[in-house]
């Protein structure tokens, strides 16, 4: 058997169902900083960006403060519903 070191998974839906997760998380972050969510096929579209990126075109009309906290909200959310999944 062979020794890796790295492993990468790609979760955009080859290996799990991430979009609903995703879009769930996105939904969760902006609510909770009272930020109207963007809709499911806004959040589809971008899947497969990095955080930042994606953060940045859905909220591109906010102060950059609040899209921090977005965001960390968004990693909190995602992680949140992964432990609830996975177990």
């Amino acid at each position: 058997m062979k020794n890796y070191k790295l492993i990468i998974f790609d979760g955009d839906g080859t290996l799990m169902d991430s979009i609903v997760r995703s879009d769930s998380s996105v939904q969760s972050a902006a609510l909770s900083v009272n930020v109207e969510p963007p809709s499911e096929l806004t959040t589809k579209n971008i899947i497969g960006k990095s955080l930042d990126d994606a953060m940045a075109e859905l909220f591109s009309t906010l102060p950059p403060e609040i899209c921090y906290k977005i965001q960390f909200a968004y990693k909190e959310q995602y992680i949140l519903l992964t432990n609830l999944n996975s177990g």
